[in-house]
């Protein structure tokens, strides 16, 4: 279970991010709840989750054709240990 979740995106895609982290947060509570023993039969208010959006933005295929994205994001928690995109 991870507490604290940074989200890197580009910096137009932050405002889609944040519109759609409050639904996430419950999505993933739930799952927890539903399908983790240790969960099972807890408030999701008992589980912390917290998505932080990182200021250091992905880089956009406009700024960069060779490296940059044209959208999606990169999730990373345990202070950068553990990285998903």
């Amino acid at each position: 279970m991870e507490g604290q979740v940074y989200i890197r995106c580009r910096e137009e895609d932050v405002s889609i991010i944040e519109s759609i982290q409050d639904e996430a947060i419950s999505t993933y509570k739930e799952m927890l709840i539903n399908e983790v023993v240790r969960f099972n039969g807890m408030s999701t208010d008992d589980i912390p989750c917290t998505i932080i959006i990182d200021n250091k933005y992905l880089e956009s295929i406009e700024d960069n054709e060779v490296t940059g994205s044209l959208g999606g994001f990169k999730m990373f928690a345990k202070k950068g240990r553990i990285v998903c995109s």
